[in-house]
């Protein structure tokens, strides 16, 4: 048996899809009509609906916010749709968006809305990161790609064997690994040189090919 409460808020929610006759009420909850108009009567009390000549209806405004949120959550909801897919559409302020979903009380939309907001917010920190990786990658393999072309040089016009020993050995080792990125060269010196000492030798190696006839290589 469905206590006053739930009575109640039944009443309201089956009102939200229109009116309805005493008679109508009593079919529906499978109660006596005397119990559906002692009950009307209390929500009348309320001011949350009227009863006129046997048909009930909601009030036309609910501005105390008396009726329970999942209640005007259903007044007017297909207009409320409407009305949150126009404002998604010209907004660009999520959060205005959210406030005005919310204000409105269109919870499904707002739903809705958070979690494409959220799957968009995902996928554009994945592309910002895909792409400073991409950038990132092809700053090395150009990086690399140079070296090679300045140390070729040195080996055609004075020869590797004739540089110092510690720029030889960098040399033949970016020769050996041309598009290998500088921490990996480090790690194939077994902690024998730092990062910003090999990094200072492959500098040394490119400013010396530039001295060099047709050195400038960009």
């Amino acid at each position: 048996m469905m206590s006053v409460h739930d009575r109640e808020q039944t009443y309201l929610k089956l009102l939200c899809e229109g009116e309805y006759t005493v008679s109508e009420l009593s079919k529906r909850l499978f109660i006596s009509e005397p119990t559906v108009r002692r009950d009307i009567l209390v929500l009348e009390r309320k001011e949350l609906l009227t009863c006129r000549r046997g048909v009930v209806k909601l009030k036309s405004r609910y501005a105390d916010q008396r009726v329970p949120l999942f209640i005007r959550n259903e007044l007017n909801n297909k207009e409320k749709q409407e009305i949150a897919l126009m404002a998604v559409r010209h907004v660009k302020d999520g959060d205005v968006i959210m406030r005005f979903l919310r204000l409105i009380g269109v919870e499904e939309a707002m739903q809705s809305f958070e979690q494409v907001r959220l799957v968009k917010s995902v996928r554009n920190k994945v592309n910002r990161l895909v792409n400073c990786e991409t950038a990132n990658l092809n700053k090395t393999v150009m990086a690399a790609s140079r070296q090679v072309a300045h140390i070729k040089r040195i080996d055609q016009y004075i020869g590797l064997e004739n540089i110092a020993p510690n720029l030889r050995e960098a040399a033949r080792l970016r020769l050996a690994h041309p598009e290998a990125p500088l921490q990996e060269l480090v790690d194939l010196m077994e902690g024998r040189v730092s990062k910003s000492g090999m990094n200072h030798r492959l500098r040394k190696l490119e400013k010396l090919a530039e001295e060099l006839p047709g050195g400038d290589i960009n």
